[in-house]
C-alpha cells in the first residue's frame, strides 16, 4: 500500500514583478493558511515518512510554515513542474521503502494527477490545499499508475 499527501504550495506574492516565478515568496495569506494547516494537520504530518518539495521558494516556505519535520524533507528541482506526467514520472522513480510520502508542489500538475490516477474528481486543488490518495495494491512507487488510487481526504485552508 502506498499513500501520497499532495500539497499545493500556499498563496504566493506577486508584489515584485521583477522576481522570477521560481523565486516568488509566500504572501501574508499564504503564511496564515500554512500556519493554520500546520495545527489542523499535525497528526497527519507525523504519519508521513518522507516529504518531497519543489525547489520553488513558495513551496519551500510552505514546508517551513507547515512546521514539518525538517529531517524528512528533500528538495527536488524536478518537482518545479506544472505537468502531471512529469509528476507521475517523478513518483514512479522514487526508490524508497516508505509507504507514506508528502509532495509539495504546483498546479495544474497536482489537480490533474489526482484526477487522472485516482477516483477523485476535483475541479481545482487551491493554494495550500491537501489531497490524500491511497493505492492499496501498489507495493512499489513504480506501480501507482497500474491501479486507481482512492481519495481519503481533501482539505483546504479555512482562511481565504
Amino acid at each position: 500500500m502506498k499513500r501520497i499527501l499532495f500539497t499545493r504550495h500556499a498563496k504566493s506574492s506577486w508584489t515584485d514583478p521583477g522576481k522570477s516565478d521560481h523565486d516568488r515568496p509566500l504572501n501574508e495569506r499564504g503564511l496564515s493558511n500554512a500556519q493554520l494547516l500546520s495545527v489542523e494537520m499535525k497528526s497527519e504530518f507525523e504519519k508521513v515518512q518522507e516529504v518531497y518539495v519543489s525547489s520553488a521558494k513558495r513551496a519551500q516556505e510552505t514546508a517551513l510554515n507547515l512546521n514539518l519535520n525538517q529531517e524528512k524533507i528533500k528538495t527536488f528541482k524536478s518537482l518545479y513542474t506544472f505537468d502531471y506526467r512529469a509528476l507521475l514520472n517523478f513518483i514512479k522513480e522514487i526508490e524508497s521503502s516508505s509507504d507514506y510520502i508528502q509532495i509539495i508542489g504546483h498546479n495544474p500538475a497536482i489537480t490533474e494527477f489526482v484526477n487522472a490516477y485516482s477516483n477523485a474528481r476535483i475541479d481545482n486543488v487551491p493554494t495550500c490545499g491537501m489531497v490524500l490518495i491511497e493505492w492499496k495494491e501498489a507495493e512499489q512507487w513504480s506501480q501507482i499508475d497500474d491501479v486507481f488510487g482512492k481519495l481519503l481526504m481533501f482539505n483546504t485552508p479555512k482562511i481565504y
